[in-house]
């Protein structure tokens, strides 16, 4: 994901770079991230989280979108083939706005766990499952929920998986004193 700056263009792009062992890249066509409405997300993007399955190609990528079609937090899933990058329908995860968001690829789910924190604390944090579709590139999108025990205010959060063990870890930092 790139933001064009120079270009002119604006907004952000998905673009595959592929690179040799004689240390050459080659760089695909830019393709526009569109938000639910099919439009570009613009400069209205932020926090994007992405995840690549190694076993199925899929990327999975989650982002808030500050305005436009589905503002909230998005997420869709792109394929590669070659240097050519496809991506999928956007879906509107939540519509409340969040402030911070943090993710990790949960391998056995073929999925994106989303944990973020609404601005507002009330109350501050949820997360969300995207998981690859058994086909197509429209992600299916879990229902959001509350994190337990989360009524206290933090920040700077970060969610890991443990494969070997199948269980998440989270970590927030604790803002009450």
């Amino acid at each position: 994901v790139f933001k064009d700056v120079v270009g002119g263009n604006g907004g952000f792009y998905f673009r595959v770079l592929t690179t040799t062992s004689s240390n050459t890249a080659t760089l695909g066509t830019p393709v526009r991230c569109n938000d639910t409405a099919g439009n570009s997300v613009g400069n209205n993007a932020k926090n994007w989280q992405m995840s690549y399955n190694s076993t199925t190609g899929a990327i999975l990528i989650a982002y808030i979108l500050l305005s436009g079609g589905g503002a909230g937090l998005q997420a869709k899933m792109c394929t590669v083939s070659g240097t050519t990058i496809t991506q999928g329908t956007a879906v509107q995860i939540n519509s409340n706005q969040p402030d911070t968001l943090a993710s990790c690829h949960i391998s056995s789910q073929n999925a994106l766990l989303c944990v973020f924190k609404r601005a507002d604390n009330s109350p501050p944090w949820f997360y969300s499952v995207i998981k690859e579709p058994s086909s197509g590139t429209t992600v299916l999108a879990g229902a959001t929920n509350e994190v337990p025990n989360g009524s206290w205010t933090g920040a700077y959060h970060t969610v890991a998986f443990d494969p070997v063990k199948n269980i998440v870890i989270a970590a927030a930092m604790y803002t009450n004193d």
